[in-house]
């Protein structure tokens, strides 16, 4: 994928490939997923979130999913503080993964067309192809609206919330 490349070139960080595609930094051994908005520069998270690129996208939720296990988890020294930040945080899992799953739909639907174009009827390429334009929509959507969910975890408010939960540990 396209993203690979430029992922690694932002990053500038010596890593190496995990199993699963993502990039882990050197000498991790593989206990964290490296975060692929990660790398400098003011253009960080939005340059990941304007392209889209999918596999960013899985890495952006994943540490997400580690910050909301870390929020719920420690809940009760962190206090009632906590689960309104947890909240936040789900809100971005669940967009990341609502658009995640509009880019699978509409890619296999895409794949199955070109697939099986001699070998459908009329009204089935049909409705197929509403499906797939219906997903590509959905998708265009959840990457326009992406930045708010994104926002309401990396603005300041968010930070200076979860600074005042952990300063009172």
């Amino acid at each position: 994928m396209q993203s690979r490349p430029l992922l690694a070139e932002a990053g500038k960080a010596p890593g190496r490939e995990s199993g699963d595609g993502g990039i882990l930094p050197a000498g991790d051994g593989g206990t964290r997923p490296r975060e692929p908005w990660a790398g400098g520069g003011r253009a960080g998270p939005w340059a990941v979130l304007r392209l889209g690129a999918a596999e960013a996208l899985r890495g952006l939720r994943m540490a997400a999913r580690w910050l909301r296990y870390t929020l719920e988890f420690g809940r009760g020294p962190l206090g009632p503080d906590a689960g309104p930040l947890s909240e936040r945080v789900v809100g971005l899992q669940d967009h990341l993964g609502f658009l995640h799953d509009a880019d699978v739909a509409a890619a296999l639907a895409r794949q199955f067309l070109v697939d099986r174009s001699g070998d459908l009827s009329e009204p089935e390429t049909a409705a197929i192809g509403r499906y797939l334009m219906d997903r590509e929509r959905e998708l265009g959507r959840l990457r326009r609206t992406v930045g708010g969910a994104w926002r309401r975890v990396a603005g300041l408010g968010f930070r200076r919330s979860l600074g005042r939960v952990v300063a009172g540990l």
